[in-house]
């Protein structure tokens, strides 16, 4: 069995820091056709109400919600910060329950922000679905089928797919598949298309109603009592089935080599992945700066292997302004871009767009398409972090 760097006391001593990938489509008329105007952006820092890491984030409408999270004296957290983007101001709201390690993301255009599953009080996993929806500034409470840490939240259009998560007992990953569509209507499925079920990043297309799921880990000894969680470098091709609203799952060609601890996000028909551990012949774990991309347009992964400034895993990656952003990462403050018209990394990043601190097991999320917000955390010299920043690249 593999283990992270990271540990949980209990059942499993394994919880990959990338539990909230997500991405967000730019539209079309808003691409930037050359390389990023960095002068144009900057970084705003801001304080959580109260300092927490495993926090999860999302965004809807002018709004950034931090929620859950573990306390410095390792409680869970039932707080939510959020953050309003024309005003530039804050206010504290609550969760449906205390937890952490949630599902977390964005769907119907922004429309509704969604914080599902996770792990509350004394272990216990989580069925609850808090959905705000920005147009009526409401939140509404909902159940999962089966109560899971960590969900994938997927993006396709007006509904979204709540799929997978960790469980605390066999099969550990779960291929149960949530769909929560505008009328807050859930309905399930549980899918079994590769041989063993499978956590990785999700990266969804939201307009074209469809997604990637590729890499992270898989648990190879099925329903046995002790798990066997390995690297994958498998990848699920997701598209919305607009007869019965639910979505199909088909087996996409693999990603060259299996990783953990990886992130992504999609843009311009392009599902970029960089960074994260892997193996080596020799079976030790080491950070790699691998880029993979997969193109949408030929339904395969491109043969180029593009490179980070330096190796890293757990990075905040989303897109903005049309390029894929690789923010930080744990021991890491960089930021590397990648340019999909040009199909390349962006050279000559201003240092002055660096993270201010580097994190671990923070939230973070993309808003309005044009910027990427990286909330609490672990920082390496203090702790449990409070500190917020946002890259605006809104202009």
């Amino acid at each position: 069995m593999l283990f992270s760097t990271q540990t949980l006391v209990g059942l499993f001593a394994l919880f990959p820091t990338t539990f909230n990938i997500r991405a967000l489509a730019l539209p079309t008329d808003s691409f930037a056709v050359s390389d990023p105007n960095f002068a144009q952006w900057n970084i705003n820092e801001y304080s959580l109400s109260v300092a927490r890491s495993r926090l999860s984030a999302a965004s809807a409408g002018n709004k950034i919600f931090f929620a859950g999270g573990i306390l410095k004296d390792s409680s869970i957290s039932d707080i939510i910060d959020v953050f309003d983007i024309e005003t530039k101001t804050w206010s504290v709201q609550k969760l449906s329950s205390p937890r952490s390690e949630i599902g977390a993301g964005s769907f119907a255009n922004g429309r509704f922000a969604v914080f599902a599953g996770g792990i509350g009080k004394e272990t216990t996993l989580s069925p609850n679905v808090d959905v705000y929806d920005s147009q009526e500034d409401t939140w509404t409470v909902l159940k999962l089928t089966v109560p899971r840490i960590s969900p994938r939240i997927i993006d396709l259009g007006n509904i979204t797919a709540i799929h997978g998560g960790m469980l605390l007992s066999p099969p550990y990953i779960s291929s149960q598949v949530d769909f929560l569509d505008s009328s807050y209507r859930i309905t399930r499925t549980k899918k079994k298309i590769l041989e063993y079920p499978v956590l990785g990043v999700a990266m969804s297309d939201p307009e074209d109603n469809i997604a990637i799921i590729s890499g992270g880990f898989e648990n190879r000894a099925g329903n046995s009592k002790f798990s066997d969680l390995q690297p994958s470098n498998e990848t699920l091709f997701v598209e919305h089935d607009p007869i019965d609203n639910r979505a199909k799952f088909f087996k996409a060609p693999l990603l060259d080599f299996p990783r953990w601890e990886i992130s992504g996000a999609y843009s311009r028909d392009k599902y970029v992945l960089g960074g994260g551990y892997t193996l080596t012949e020799k079976g030790d774990t080491i950070s790699t700066d691998v880029v993979n991309v997969f193109n949408g347009m030929t339904g395969a992964w491109q043969t180029n292997h593009l490179r980070l400034t330096t190796p890293r895993h757990s990075i905040f990656a989303g897109a903005v302004r049309g390029y894929v952003l690789f923010w930080g990462g744990a021991g890491s403050n960089v930021l590397d871009v990648y340019n999909p018209l040009t199909d390349s990394m962006v050279g000559n990043v201003p240092k002055n767009l660096y993270m201010k601190t580097s994190k671990a097991e923070a939230g973070y999320t993309t808003a309005k398409g044009c910027m990427i917000a990286v909330g609490g955390g672990l920082a390496p010299e203090s702790g449990t972090s409070d500190t917020v920043e946002i890259l605006n690249a809104c202009y």
